[in-house]
């Protein structure tokens, strides 16, 4: 059974994206827009993996927004992780 959680984040402070309890095979977009007076950061937890460990710093401009897409993977050959991929700037 596919599972899809998606969601919208509007940052109000320097975020934790963490993992907790999320069902293996799960996929899911999340939006995430800047502050409009302050851009804040987000930081992953060290079981999201990007492609080729490629830059995880979203966009910083002020309203701007960025969108991560995941799917939650596990097996016993290369265990259990978060595969994504952040796309910055959409406009």
């Amino acid at each position: 059974m596919e599972i899809q959680i998606t969601f919208f984040i509007q940052l109000q402070e320097d975020t934790f994206i963490s993992y907790d309890s999320l069902p293996y095979g799960a996929s899911g977009i999340v939006t995430i827009k800047q502050n409009d007076t302050t851009p804040f950061s987000i930081n992953f937890d060290t079981a999201y993996k990007f492609p080729s460990g490629s830059d995880k710093t979203m966009s910083t401009g002020l309203n701007s927004i960025s969108v991560l897409a995941y799917y939650i993977h596990s097996s016993s050959i290369v265990g259990e992780f978060i595969a994504c991929n952040l796309l910055k700037d959409i406009q």
